[in-house]
């Protein structure tokens, strides 16, 4: 009961999340993650979070990312604590704001929790903003606190809090409304060189520069990586122009016109 509250309280905080139907087939990941991929390419996601209701592993969540229809990474949590939202009595953010996150503990510069730390990161993304709308801040917040490890053998562990956000005046103040999650590190798959130097190439800049190292206005490049340029050209005179002589297009002289008839 708490795994599946806890999932459903995970996706009322995401930009943009689907529920899929309850599957009748228990699909381990990190057994066959075939099946799952046909599944991320024809529902066409990115981020998967798989919950399974088995006794040996009723406090274990999974976290999938794919990309290009393959299974990039992915990572086990096991729930150690978990508070709902309906527990504090403040209200709710709404479902599809995009709020801010923030990271806290040196632990998280580790090769595993960089990693986890990127999953995070790319689920509360969304699409982004161009322009930047009133009031400038976040309407909530999501931290993730890390604990500190005492010994090497320990499993890392990290807090989850997400808190709302008011204004009054020129300070912001944050009250906590849930959920509160506190999280341990099972395991973490770490992705292949290749496919994550694929999936992390970043675009070229909007404006190039030219061979005196002077950006040029005049060229871009677009979403998908196609370099667009603008010419400019003076003002011509078209009438003067020599072009194929048509009877349908020509002028007709007025007074040609009265002598025929």
């Amino acid at each position: 009961m708490k795994m599946n509250e806890c999932l459903t309280q995970l996706g009322m905080i995401a930009v943009n999340a689907t529920r899929l139907r309850k599957m009748h087939t228990i699909y381990d990941p990190w057994a066959d993650h075939i099946k799952l991929e046909a599944i991320a390419s024809r529902k066409d996601v990115p981020l998967m979070i798989l919950g399974n209701s088995s006794a040996s592993k009723r406090t274990k969540i999974s976290f999938l990312r794919f990309y290009d229809g393959n299974l990039l990474d992915q990572f086990d949590l096991r729930v150690l604590a978990f508070t709902s939202n309906y527990e504090f009595k403040t209200v709710s953010p709404g479902i599809g704001l995009k709020p801010m996150v923030i990271f806290i503990g040196e632990e998280w510069e580790g090769t595993r929790m960089k990693g986890i730390k990127s999953w995070w990161l790319d689920y509360f993304r969304g699409a982004e903003e161009r322009t930047v709308m009133a009031p400038l801040y976040a309407k909530f917040m999501v931290a993730f606190i890390a604990e500190t490890l005492e010994s090497k053998d320990d499993k890392e562990q990290f807090h989850m809090r997400v808190y709302t956000t008011s204004r009054n005046g020129k300070e912001v103040q944050l009250t906590e409304c849930g959920p509160r999650v506190m999280w341990e590190v099972v395991r973490w798959q770490e992705p292949s060189a290749e496919m994550w130097r694929r999936a992390t190439k970043k675009p070229p800049s909007p404006y190039q520069p030219t061979a005196g190292g002077v950006k040029s206005k005049l060229m871009e490049i677009n979403e998908l990586g196609e370099r667009l340029g603008r010419v400019t050209v003076e003002t011509q005179d078209l009438s003067g122009i020599v072009s194929r002589r048509f009877k349908g297009l020509s002028k007709v002289n007025p007074k040609a016109a009265e002598k025929k008839e």
